[in-house]
């Protein structure tokens, strides 16, 4: 391997590996970088003497994902707990005033994203406030969506 590549892939998910795949086929030079230990994301397969598909962990907008209707005629149990992000904690280095702060810019977001959602594609990081004290979370934690047209 070299110390260099003309195109560095961060995540090994389904994406990632369908970008290498595709680069690897125009034979550009690229790295996928992956923090597991493995690579498939939220979809993976064990070998135990024979592949067994475990499928996938979660499902990313459950709440909007075509396949939570899947998942759910096959019988599977749909999590809808709120993420850990939405509720308060007294077990991190936050104090609980300004994770309320946050959950106000969190809600505030999605109230503009969900607002324009008739309106012309555009980033959903367009909607952020100017400037705000949260938007790096935000855009850490949030779950951007390809509207479907």
């Amino acid at each position: 391997m070299t110390d260099t590549v003309d195109v560095l892939i961060i995540g090994g998910g389904a994406a990632g590996v369908g970008a290498g795949l595709r680069l690897a086929s125009a034979g550009v030079d690229h790295l996928i970088v992956e923090a597991r230990p493995r690579l498939g994301g939220r979809g993976w397969t064990i070998e135990d003497d024979f592949p067994i598909d475990m499928g996938c962990g979660w499902l990313h907008s459950a709440d909007e994902n075509p396949w939570t209707d899947i998942a759910a005629a096959q019988g599977r149990t749909i999590d809808r707990t709120p993420p850990p992000w939405t509720r308060p904690s007294t077990t991190i280095d936050i104090p609980l005033e300004e994770q309320a702060d946050f959950g106000k810019a969190m809600s505030d977001f999605y109230a503009r994203l969900h607002a324009v959602k008739d309106e012309p594609d555009r980033p959903a990081s367009s909607l952020l406030e100017p400037g705000g004290r949260w938007n790096t979370l935000i855009n850490a934690v949030s779950t951007y969506q390809r509207r479907r047209t």
